[in-house]
């Protein structure tokens, strides 16, 4: 459980699992720290602890600590670190060490702070070019649509004595007959 925003227990984890005296126990805690050049990461317990601790960073970041964690090879994937080491603390409960490194050579899959406002740029323009296409396509009348009004057009003149009774017919044959082959096109 995180609790936030209280004074007293800022951004604190509460584990309320009851454990047997030597039983084992597993808390998985993954952080995402706000990271330039260093940084020093302290995190308190305000319980006494053994654990087996597991840090994984970027490549090109290396990990410093008091001698605790240590580099661990076999774990390591590619583009990634793993340092390993048992952490038991019998009077100070502090998991402490020292991010550094340089992340200005980050690999094509890390996005970082630079990129992320051309990259909402980016979603933007192509957004807004999806939605003008879309109302474009939708605004320009389809050959089936100019069909059906020419037609009406058609009856209405038909029906007002402007077109001749004949030329009515065969002209609303030949208008359905399109109508129709388009209509079966599109299908």
């Amino acid at each position: 459980m995180l609790i936030e925003n209280l004074d007293n227990l800022p951004n604190s984890v509460i584990d309320t699992l009851p454990v047997a005296p030597d039983a084992e126990h597993q808390i998985k805690l993954e952080y995402f720290l706000p990271y330039q050049r260093e940084l020093d990461f302290q995190q308190d317990f305000s319980n006494l602890l053994d654990a087996e601790v597991k840090v994984t960073l970027s490549d090109n970041l290396r990990l410093d600590s008091d001698s605790w964690l240590a580099e661990d090879e076999s774990a390591a994937a590619d583009g990634l670190r793993v340092y390993a080491g048992h952490l038991q603390m019998e009077v100070e409960p502090q998991l402490s060490f020292r991010i550094s490194g340089d992340t200005s050579s980050t690999g094509p899959a890390v996005i970082t702070s630079e990129a992320v406002p051309l990259l909402v740029a980016g979603a933007a323009v192509l957004i807004g070019a999806t939605l003008l296409g879309l109302g474009w396509r939708r605004r320009r009348p389809s050959e089936v649509d100019s069909l059906v009004a020419e037609l009406a057009r058609l009856d209405a003149d038909h029906d007002q004595g402007r077109i001749n009774h004949d030329l009515y017919h065969q002209r609303r044959r030949e208008l359905k007959a399109k109508l129709a082959e388009r209509m079966a096109a599109a299908e």
